[in-house]
């Protein structure tokens, strides 16, 4: 019982800012990637 309550401590400790930053990051760059080929060649199109 000692050995996860310690375990349980330490994982709390550490928080989740890490794996929040993980799981987002792949949703930013799909976005920037998207924006750079798609809403911003239709941009300069209108603005010609």
């Amino acid at each position: 019982m000692m050995t996860f309550s310690l375990h349980y401590s330490v994982l709390e400790s550490q928080g989740d800012t890490g794996s929040i930053l993980s799981m987002l990051a792949p949703f930013v760059l799909l976005f920037v990637v998207m924006y750079f080929l798609m809403i911003r060649p239709q941009k300069k199109k209108e603005k010609a």
